[in-house]
Formats: C-alpha cells, structure tokens, sequence
C-alpha cells in the first residue's frame, strides 16, 4: 500500500520540523553551557579583583569553581619551580595532603598525560590503568583516588608556569565541553597568577593595582556588550603607557 505524494510531502515536512527540534535543542543546550561558563568566569573575575594579594585564595576558588562546572571531585594547581613540579592549592580533601610537596625531574611521567585531544587539554581516562611503570602515580591514583584526570596549562608572557589539573574518583571520562571549560579556568588561574605578581611587586605603583582592579570589574560584569571594557582598557593604557 504506497504512500501517496502527499503523504510523502507531509512525512518530509515532519522529518524537517524534527530536525528543526534537534538543532534547537543543541543551540539551548549550547547556550546553557556557554552561560554557565559566563556565569563562572563573571564570579572568577570578580574573585581576582575583591583579592589581589591573596592568590591562594582565588586559585582555590577558581579550583572549586572548575570542579563545580566541570564534574570533578577533586583538582590541584601545580606551579614550576627550577626543575621541580610543586603542589601550591587543591580542592577536595584528597588532594590536601599533597599542598607543599612537590614532583623533581627524575619523576617519570606516563605519555598519556600529555596526550591532547580535540579540545586542546591532555585528559586520561583511566590513570590507575596507565601508571604501572610509575610508581609515583600510581601511589597518586592509589592515595588521591584519582581515575579520570584532565590538566590544563597555565602561562605567564606566553611561557608555561603550571598546569590546573582536575579529577574524579571514578572511571568517567571529561567531554570535549568539559575540557574546553577546564582551558578557560586555567587561563583565568594564569591572570590570577599574573596579577598576584604586580600586586605584590614593591615597584607597581598604587594607580596600577587600581587600574588592573577596574579592569576585572569591567570585564566581569560585560555581557554581550564589550564596549565598556575596551573604553577602560583604552583609558587606563592611555593614562599609564602615554604614547604619541
């Protein structure tokens, strides 16, 4: 019993409005995700700005904050220092024990950990699966119960300083969203450090503190429109780098 043409026209058209319903409902989906990391950056920033010369504090919020957002039950930030790897915040307690302690250039490091998927962020699905030949993680997969795990690299003038690194206790790994949210974490935990770092340098004038302060604040209350953080950028750069 064929289906007549107009039956054949009305079954295209439903074919058509449910594809309609499946890109809206990934564009929501989108828009969600997109607000939710909005959300978090606005509150991240506005971090920075209320702590300036308290950076443990604001790594540790910014931790919290990417666990919340990113699904994680625990995350650390590791900074270099020489040829050692050290433990500067956490979240979870997992991770407490190891804040002070730190990783030297002997430690062997298992290649899946720099392995880099499509969203830029080395992730291991399963670190207790990868760590026979590592005694070192494989105590930290043990202790820190660490199954999945993600890191992110923070820089400082375009050179690595650390990385940002998130975990779950179980076998269940990040997606591609996940670990894009993680990227931008790290790069706020990277201001963080850098603002730190002129907060507490003997020679930054009052007026330069004061500046990168309404900086934050305009950019962590900028929605769509970014006009008024390009206004204060250009005012604050004009009043303190005077060119021609």
């Amino acid at each position: 019993r064929p289906f007549n043409e107009k039956q054949a026209v009305m079954l295209r058209t439903f074919a058509d409005q449910a594809a309609i319903a499946i890109r809206n409902a990934g564009l929501f989906n989108d828009l969600e995700e997109a607000l939710q990391l909005q959300t978090a950056t606005s509150e991240v920033l506005a971090l920075i700005s209320e702590h300036p010369g308290e950076l443990m504090t604001v790594l540790e919020g910014i931790l919290a904050k990417a666990a919340e957002l990113c699904g994680g039950e625990a995350g650390s930030i590791t900074m270099t220092e020489g040829d050692a790897i050290r433990y500067v915040a956490s979240h979870g307690p997992a991770m407490e024990p190891y804040i002070g302690t730190s990783i030297g250039p002997e430690t062997k490091v298992p290649r899946e950990m720099f392995t880099v998927g499509p969203s830029g962020v080395p992730h291991v699905h399963d670190l207790a699966q990868t760590t026979d030949d590592y005694p070192y993680f494989q105590e930290l997969a043990r202790v820190g119960r660490v199954r999945s795990y993600a890191a992110a690299t923070l820089t400082l003038d375009g050179e690595p300083i650390g990385h940002l690194h998130m975990y779950r206790h179980e076998v269940r790994p990040f997606d591609d969203a996940e670990l894009r949210a993680l990227g931008s974490f790290a790069e706020q935990a990277s201001l963080a450090i850098a603002n730190a770092n002129l907060f507490n340098d003997l020679d930054a004038a009052l007026e330069r503190q004061t500046a990168m302060t309404d900086v934050l604040d305009a950019v962590s209350t900028a929605r769509l429109d970014l006009q008024p953080v390009f206004d204060t950028v250009a005012r604050h750069a004009r009043h303190l780098c005077p060119g021609s």
